[in-house]
């Protein structure tokens, strides 16, 4: 954008002295995702503020935009999240609202009033500067109902929180952006979610301020992007420490905008996607995007934050990735994680990387049939839940063992409270991510790509 700038400062409370030194216009303060500011200035009074020690870097102001695509037949998507095979079974799973969660939408705005929200949608901001404290693009609302709408929604329960970054068309820019992630940083109720369905080229100011956002305690999830391009070309999609969806189709193929590649995550619905809409209280509309897959991911945040509500990002990312169900997606494109959102079972099938299971703990299958525990005997046993026969065990009952982990190096091992490892899987230096309980009785350390590095039938 001509003639507009974001300045990022070294140091907090200068704003007023660096902009006066080049004569800038200041429009927006930035104080906690970034300390700077916003402002029109040329060309030249810009680098003239780059070279200045007070200054950590200048970059120009640039649009952002809505990640939608086109509207078509009716939606399938929330079926598709707690079964992991296809044919689709009429059904969606939960066992949480979510209501204890809150979850910001960073978009075009939320029709507040709509009969789907039941009224727990809040308009907090507008930092847009069109003047309009409501949506009037759709897709904010759109989104919205996605992660939390009580008929279209996969957390029926989050509180939603509207904040206005794109105007009526659903551009924004920069500035505006980082104004909407810089209140969102500073205000955030936790635990708490917030959804990037936009996206533009990349952009080092945008980054950093999701960067300390995520860093503050707050999960993030962004569409990738429909270019049908690498998701590591655009920004936030490319920021490591949120979650960047691609969409899928109700075929479980790549639809076929979808950005794709090693920045992203993982694959979720986000092809002819109904859910609410702007036009009424009563209204609802059908349309794809990348923009509709991120907020399936949101939701299902919402829902594990609701019984882990101390999670943090990073947990919340490891969990749902090791989750995921793999190998499914057809054509993911070069470099994309074959992984599609599952939420079956409150994501209870799988011991993500980092997670520990203590003394009392189990994982369960997600047909519920199989139960993996670690008892209070040290003993970490598999059973069939309805005869209560034990299949499997570490043969570790009267070691002290309190707990199992899957631990960053791959090994999922069995510790005492001192910290003396009483079994493991010997799967060390793998990338080995998830342990899973399946329904066909085994136990199954998976990696991101969906290969195996141990199961219980090797010891």
């Amino acid at each position: 954008m001509v003639d507009s700038y974001i300045v990022v400062l070294k140091d907090a409370g200068q704003t007023d002295a660096v902009a006066a030194k080049v004569g800038a216009n200041v429009k927006h303060r930035y104080s906690t995702a970034l300390n700077g500011f916003s402002a029109s200035m040329n060309e030249q009074a810009a680098k003239k503020l780059a070279a200045d020690p007070a200054v950590e870097f200048v970059a120009q102001n640039q649009k952002f935009k809505a990640s939608i695509d086109q509207p078509n037949p009716p939606s399938w998507g929330l079926d598709r999240l707690s079964q992991r095979d296809l044919p689709l079974n009429n059904h969606f799973s939960y066992t949480t609202t979510a209501s204890n969660v809150h979850a910001y939408v960073i978009d075009t705005g939320i029709r507040t009033t709509h009969t789907d929200f039941g009224g727990r949608a809040t308009f907090d901001i507008n930092t847009s500067g069109d003047g309009y404290n409501y949506d009037c693009a759709g897709h904010g609302t759109h989104v919205a109902g996605t992660i939390g709408g009580t008929a279209h929604g996969v957390a029926k329960g989050v509180k939603l929180h509207a904040v206005k970054v794109l105007d009526c068309e659903g551009w924004g820019s920069t500035e505006s952006v980082v104004a909407g992630i810089d209140w969102v940083t500073a205000n955030a109720q936790k635990p708490a979610v917030a959804n990037m369905s936009l996206g533009g080229w990349a952009d080092d100011v945008l980054d950093s301020a999701v960067r300390r956002s995520i860093a503050s305690g707050i999960t993030y999830t962004f569409a990738s992007g429909n270019e049908e391009d690498n998701a590591c070309y655009y920004s936030p999609g490319r920021v490591a420490e949120g979650i960047t969806v691609n969409a899928s189709s109700s075929t479980d193929g790549r639809a076929w905008f979808s950005n794709w590649g090693t920045c992203t995550d993982m694959y979720a619905p986000g092809l002819d996607i109904r859910s609410t809409w702007n036009g009424s209280d009563y209204e609802t509309a059908v349309i794809s995007g990348t923009s509709m897959a991120a907020p399936h991911v949101a939701g299902a945040a919402a829902l594990y934050l609701a019984g882990k509500p101390t999670a943090t990002p990073e947990q919340v990312q490891a969990a749902f990735k090791g989750v995921a169900t793999p190998n499914r997606i057809s054509d993911a494109g070069p470099g994309s994680p074959n992984l599609l959102l599952f939420t079956g079972n409150a994501v209870n099938d799988t011991l993500a990387k980092g997670e520990r299971l203590n003394a009392g703990q189990s994982k369960t299958s997600n047909d519920s049939r199989y139960k993996l525990i670690m008892q209070t005997d040290g003993n970490l046993v598999l059973y069939a839940v309805a005869s209560g026969q034990p299949l499997w065990h570490t043969r570790s009952n009267g070691s002290g063992a309190t707990h199992a982990t899957l631990q960053t190096d791959g090994n999922f091992v069995v510790y005492t409270a001192a910290g003396v490892p009483v079994w493991h899987s010997r799967s060390d230096r793998t990338t080995a991510d998830r342990v899973m309980v399946q329904n066909d009785s085994n136990v199954v350390l998976y990696g991101p790509q969906g290969q195996y590095f141990w199961h219980r039938y090797l010891g």
